[in-house]
């Protein structure tokens, strides 16, 4: 039925090609774009080479299907980025059927946000009308006001080093005017710089216009005091750099002002040495004495705005080079969140150590309200700070734990981690979840994106609560595989509070991403599923390994 859910039809032409004998004829009436789909099918089960011949006439249609003969869809222009990347706005149901659907220009990358209520219902209908015809849709959402050009950065070369074909789309386009996010994609697609959309500039400042003369530059006059961290930070601008002489009186007060609002501030005293200042990085906004006269040669040297061809090379930095850098935190970060992960894990650590030895709570108890603590804390860091912060918190974590373990016995912190039962290998069953916590969350980002966020929730919460649950109430005992010869034993119970309070993790942290409720809670139901699955068969001192893969896995089919 079109354009509709296809599901049965296609896992039927799934069938008739892997099981079918004999030659079959294909057709639809007055349906070519339909007939490409169902090619599509066919090759992905069967080598195109033996399975599918098109006739003349189906074949010069596909060609006329082509996005690098389209200048403009419905709601706007067409721009090719690169060799096989297109960014187009939403299509309407037609534009679905002739271009997407046939999945000749390959995958396809959603850049709508899931948290604006106006953006949701899009995105549902793409998701229904692409996984009803077999294909994935990937949705890496961005936002327009407040505009954050880092994700932006990071999206666009995600994409730059991805497979391709690939299909970006915005909901309007890039020269809609209207379209912020569309232009900072293009921008950071095709310079690897962190994007100003022009757009976001069209409303002068108190004291005159600015513009973006590059795509990660701005120049304009001085900003009134608020709108340093109010209206510029507000449009992506994350440094602020002062050309002009250094006893101009604008420039101490400024520094202050910056300083106290924990905005980048910057100052130099010739037009020389700014060119090589924000010739990488930024975003920067220059302002001053000295940047009308500068503007002209920034524009030559590092713009226009709108980079017409790539000016990078998506692969030149090597792979290893793209992995640090989406998990190390900069040095702003470390200074601004380091003492803040270093004394959140100090005060969970005293807390739980003071439980243990001086309230004689139970150390699975203990152990399990550190373990809830860190990783909560770790899933509201990813929400509102990104994966570095994380990566920063986790090795603040890791110090003071090594630190407990150091101690050793008598120590209230390793106390409160280390099980009796686990006797005598204490140290390795704080170890061993200490490095499969870490690998489990590098894995989680490399393979399922932003849904590892749903890992940690799952992993903190339900398997928080499995085993006091399972000490204090566990009736119906199982045996599970262990480590280092201890016995290890689980039980139905506390396997049932894995799962109902990995259900509530997980739909929190999908409502908290933006998904709309019912969403949140159908998809938070199947992490739960399988998050609970796993805990009840992984090994002793393994599960907050799997447990992270199992439910932000669990996410990523359903949703990605």
């Amino acid at each position: 039925p079109w354009v509709a859910d296809n599901k049965n039809a296609i896992e039927r032409l799934r069938r008739l090609a892997t099981q079918g004998d004999g030659r079959y004829y294909v057709h639809c009436y007055m349906g070519k774009d339909r007939i490409r789909i169902a090619q599509r099918v066919i090759e992905e089960v069967r080598p195109a080479a033996t399975s599918f011949e098109t006739s003349a006439l189906t074949a010069a249609h596909a060609a006329s299907r082509s996005l690098d003969d389209v200048t403009a869809l419905e709601r706007g222009p067409v721009v090719q980025l690169d060799e096989g990347a297109w960014l187009i706005p939403y299509p309407t149901d037609d534009e679905f059927m002739s271009y997407l659907l046939p999945g000749t220009h390959g995958r396809v990358v959603s850049l709508l946000d899931p948290g604006n209520e106006d953006d949701r219902p899009w995105i549902e209908r793409e998701r229904e009308l692409l996984h009803g015809n077999g294909m994935a849709l990937t949705i890496r959402p961005l936002k327009n006001d407040p505009f954050d050009p880092q994700p932006v950065l990071e999206a666009a070369r995600e994409v730059a080093r991805g497979e391709r074909p690939v299909v970006i789309h915005a909901f309007l386009s890039a020269e809609s005017g209207r379209a912020p996010v569309a232009e900072a994609f293009v921008q950071a697609f095709r310079s690897g710089q962190p994007p100003l959309p022009p757009t976001l500039f069209a409303e002068p400042l108190a004291a005159g216009p600015a513009e973006v003369v590059a795509p990660n530059v701005a120049v304009g006059p001085r900003p009134a005091g608020r709108e340093f961290g109010a209206v510029l930070h507000r449009r992506g601008v994350r440094s602020f750099v002062f050309a002009g002489p250094a006893d101009h009186p604008a420039a101490l007060k400024d520094s202050n002002v910056c300083d106290v609002a924990g905005l980048d501030w910057h100052h130099v005293t010739d037009a020389g040495s700014l060119a090589d200042l924000v010739h990488d990085g930024g975003p920067w906004f220059i302002y001053g004495p000295l940047a009308a006269a500068a503007r002209p040669t920034l524009l030559a040297e590092l713009g226009p705005a709108m980079p017409k061809t790539m000016l990078w090379d998506p692969y030149a930095r090597g792979r290893l080079a793209t992995l640090v850098e989406n998990f190390v935190p900069d040095a702003k970060t470390i200074v601004l969140l380091g003492p803040f992960c270093l004394l959140f894990g100090a005060l969970a650590a005293t807390l739980v150590g003071w439980l243990r030895t001086s309230r004689a709570v139970r150390a699975p108890h203990t152990r399990k309200i550190f373990h809830f603590a860190i990783f909560t804390a770790a899933g509201l860091l990813h929400l509102t700070a990104g994966l570095p912060a994380v990566s920063l918190f986790g090795c603040a974590i890791s110090l003071i734990v090594l630190y407990a373990v150091w101690r050793g016995d008598g120590f209230p912190f390793y106390e409160a981690l280390a099980r009796p039962t686990d006797a005598p290998r204490r140290t390795l069953f704080i170890l061993v979840p200490l490095a499969t916590t870490a690998i489990g969350g590098v894995l989680s980002n490399l393979l399922f994106g932003a849904f590892a966020t749903i890992g940690y929730l799952v992993c903190g919460w339900g398997d928080a609560v499995g085993e006091p649950v399972g000490t204090v109430y566990g009736r119906h005992r199982y045996r599970v595989p262990s480590l280092g010869g201890v016995i290890a034993w689980r039980s139905w119970e506390g396997s049932a509070a894995v799962y109902v309070v990995g259900a509530l993790a997980a739909c929190s942290g999908l409502l908290l991403a933006g998904y709309a409720p019912p969403t949140a809670l159908a998809i938070g139901l199947a992490c739960a599923v399988a998050g609970t699955a796993v805990e009840a068969v992984s090994n002793h001192g393994l599960d907050n390994l799997t447990v992270q893969l199992a439910a932000a896995g669990m996410a990523w089919l359903l949703l990605g």
